[in-house]
């Protein structure tokens, strides 16, 4: 009865390191993915700023006309040959 008594308790322990060891890599693993997460948002929120950026900068260069040439030949817009007006 003993033998079988410290051999339970034996593959406990063992059974109780190996989650211990287990645990300590996945808490690791876990933070080293929570760092890799934290970079990756940060280099996102930088492109998005530069993006953003260069939206304003390409908007400020295009003049109204150039905008209104743009929209006449790409799109083939033309100016409406009737207007009318609903008075409310």
């Amino acid at each position: 009865m003993k033998i079988t008594t410290n051999r339970i308790n034996g593959l406990l322990i063992f059974a109780i390191i190996i989650l211990s060891c287990l645990s300590i890599i996945w808490h690791n693993q876990d933070s080293l993915y929570y760092k890799k997460t934290i970079n990756l948002q940060e280099e996102k929120e930088k492109i998005m700023v530069q993006k953003k950026q260069l939206l304003n900068e390409h908007s400020e260069q295009m003049s109204g006309s150039k905008v209104q040439t743009n929209a006449i030949k790409k799109l083939r817009m033309q100016q409406p040959a009737k207007v009318r007006e609903l008075e409310l």
